[in-house]
């Protein structure tokens, strides 16, 4: 049976919502985005109800302006390892208390690390909207980082994902290459790495 992931990505002035099934693409709307995520969410759903009842997966990537990135000196070259630390490392990159905030982390080799950060209020607030719909979110975070677990739902093992405006690659669920592209030498370029 194919899996059917929905990919929620909020934007600042609107939410683009895409249904994949085995990497092709079925369906994209485009909504309006607005303060509430619930009225918000329910106008993807609306949109998309006609023809999908249910999803394998839900990924919601959260709009830039909840997120917060930086770049840490660690050693860590392990994902798993190095979010585990996240919180402790990366203390002093953010303002404030980072008790209240959610982190994960990208390797980036000799010994920096890139580090994204919301505010848990944030993801909880997704979650009750999501939930009040009757869906279960599989992953809420940075759009940098969902590209891999979008690949991870919908393959096995190693994937590549070319979106138009960066090139992701995974092993077995974990980011392993990102790369922006700004013209087509540099797609060339990246597949060459």
């Amino acid at each position: 049976m194919a899996k059917t992931v929905l990919v929620i990505e909020e934007g600042t002035a609107s939410i683009r919502a895409v249904v994949f099934s085995s990497l092709d693409e079925k369906a994209s709307v485009t909504v309006p985005a607005g303060a509430d995520p619930k009225a918000s969410f329910e106008k993807v759903f609306e949109a998309l109800r006609p023809r999908f009842r249910s999803f394998s997966a839900v990924i919601v990537s959260l709009p830039p302006s909840l997120i917060r990135m930086g770049v840490i000196n660690v050693p860590i070259t392990d994902k798993r390892k190095l979010d585990a630390t996240l919180a402790f490392e990366a203390k002093d990159l953010f303002a404030g208390d980072t008790e209240d905030l959610i982190f994960e982390g990208l390797p980036l080799g000799e010994g920096r690390a890139l580090v994204a950060a919301t505010a848990l209020a944030a993801v909880k607030a997704r979650v009750a909207a999501l939930r009040a719909l009757g869906v279960e979110p599989s992953w809420i975070g940075a759009s940098l980082f969902s590209k891999a677990v979008i690949l991870n739902k919908l393959t096995n093992g190693r994937a590549a994902l070319v979106d138009g405006v960066s090139i992701t690659a995974s092993a077995d669920g974990r980011p392993v290459f990102f790369k922006t592209l700004k013209d087509a030498g540099d797609l060339k370029m990246a597949l060459f790495a």
